[in-house]
């Protein structure tokens, strides 16, 4: 297993605990009970745009849940480490001879096994922490995230462009920002990003309803005020 300096991890009737050397507690436990249909439809809906296999995963029979737990350690910390520990369970699996169908993170989004393998070490390993969404019906908004609220981050969104290959790269050069200094755009600021442009924040209800999100625009650089060094 990928353990790292000062974890150790004790067994008791309810599965594994892994107390880990930044202070953060996991519980794995396997159960014959198959995760609901109705939870998985969606996430192998969006998975099967990208994954063949996705349809797969709704014959499982048994699931291994892993859970991270911290009162201290900041949020992005804490997902990095639920991210090394699920690729470690996966390993473990794997190297008994089980079949992986996939790995559902957070109940919203579907990966192979092997995407999460790769993706876990990583740092941050942004593939797992946070999902970039196009929306199906929605003219206003490009892209926008899933993910961050978990790490205790506002999810953003982007206004639309003409470029979608740009405004997706402001968007992962965002969530790394966040990633590293926490949620520390606020509502109407601005961040300078390049020669050329600035990103403009306005905080605002999410398009999908049901939290508060940070919505996302490219200005030409200086149009606002800068409010914080370059991401």
């Amino acid at each position: 297993m990928r353990a790292g300096a000062g974890d150790t991890i004790t067994e008791d009737a309810d599965g594994f605990v892994c107390g880990t050397g930044i202070g953060v507690a996991l519980r794995m436990e396997q159960t014959t009970v198959a995760v609901p249909i109705d939870r998985l439809r969606n996430a192998m809906a969006d998975a099967a745009k990208w994954w063949p296999g996705a349809a797969e995963v709704s014959t499982h029979r048994a699931v291994i849940a892993v859970a991270a737990a911290s009162a201290a350690t900041p949020g992005a910390s804490l997902g990095q480490t639920h991210a090394q520990a699920t690729a470690a369970v996966v390993d473990l699996a794997l190297a008994r001879g089980a079949a992986v169908l996939g790995v559902l993170w957070n109940g919203e989004r579907l990966y192979p096994a092997e995407f999460v393998q790769a993706h876990a070490p990583m740092n941050p390993a942004l593939g797992l922490l946070v999902g970039f969404h196009a929306p199906a019906s929605n003219p206003e908004t490009s892209l926008y995230t899933t993910g961050l609220s978990v790490l205790g981050l506002r999810n953003i969104e982007a206004e639309a462009t003409d470029d979608l290959n740009a405004t997706a790269r402001m968007m992962q050069h965002m969530v790394l920002y966040l990633l590293k200094l926490g949620d520390v755009v606020g509502d109407g600021d601005t961040i300078g990003y390049s020669a050329a442009h600035d990103i403009a924040g306005r905080e605002r209800e999410a398009s999908w309803g049901g939290e508060r999100v940070s919505r996302l625009r490219l200005t030409a650089a200086g149009e606002h005020a800068t409010d914080h060094e370059g991401c």
